[in-house]
């Protein structure tokens, strides 16, 4: 984003969640170093739990490994997802809420939406209980599975952490797809590159989702879909750290904080 100089540019720091490995790197080009971190390697004995969340997840064998040590000074946190793994989630709530015990936080969660942010701002002001905040923020109850992300908003208002929704809405998405609504500015914004290697990458990996099942207009929609929501996911981190002052964790799917077409 050519509007941030370089010695403002908030530092990224990724995690992709896969089946038992967490993979840590540098993202948006020249604003951060690439490190990696495994997350099964021992850093140190594990935080306490938050409420809810059990010393050793089901389905994980030992201790669920701590807090990678750069989520301390990074600006910008990505936390992947496979949504559906509760040992992931339960990974997450706990490093979360070990988080924020050492810093304070805005958190923005790709399964609410950016244009509920004024209703989520009242609710959140207002001390809704999470349910409350979650219906008021177009959370989808009947895709998403909500015991997974209830202690993720239960923690931003007990701990008073700022709280964004980074997705567009589902009518959004069908106006852009259909080419009856413009993108978001950071999709075509100077200065960012979508080759055609970034677009075959992206039709194989959703040809491939869909079990090859799906037409291939269909498949463009989703493509200029799937940019677009990584676009307004973006604009959402860049829009809250410069509001709140304040470093930012993204709660998203693996395929939205991917280095190459995240």
């Amino acid at each position: 984003n050519k509007n941030y100089s370089q010695d403002k540019m908030p530092r990224p720091f990724l995690i992709l969640f896969a089946a038992a490995v967490v993979c840590a790197a540098g993202l948006l080009t020249g604003c951060a170093t690439t490190r990696a971190v495994d997350a099964q390697a021992p850093a140190g004995g594990p935080s306490v739990p938050p409420a809810g969340v059990s010393a050793a997840p089901a389905g994980m064998s030992g201790p669920p490994p701590p807090l990678p040590a750069v989520a301390l000074d990074a600006d910008v946190l990505l936390l992947g997802e496979v949504h559906d793994n509760g040992v992931q989630h339960a990974i997450r709530a706990r490093w979360l809420a070990d988080l924020a015990a050492r810093r304070r936080f805005a958190l923005v969660l790709e399964q609410l939406d950016r244009v509920s942010q004024p209703r989520i701002d009242a609710a959140w002001r207002d001390g809704a209980s999470p349910k409350q905040l979650a219906e008021e923020a177009g959370f989808r109850f009947n895709g998403w599975q909500w015991p997974f992300y209830e202690p993720y908003l239960r923690l931003a208002i007990d701990s008073r952490l700022p709280l964004a929704g980074g997705n567009l809405a589902s009518a959004e998405l069908m106006a852009i797809a259909r080419g009856q609504q413009s993108a978001p500015d950071l999709m075509t914004a100077p200065g960012v590159e979508w080759r055609d290697a970034d677009e075959a990458t992206m039709r194989d990996a959703i040809e491939k989702g869909h079990c090859g099942r799906m037409p291939a207009a269909a498949v463009g929609r989703m493509i200029v879909a799937q940019r677009a929501r990584d676009a307004g996911l973006a604009q959402t981190i860049v829009d809250v750290h410069r509001r709140s002052g304040l470093p930012v964790v993204v709660l998203a799917g693996n395929g939205h904080v991917r280095r190459d077409i995240g």
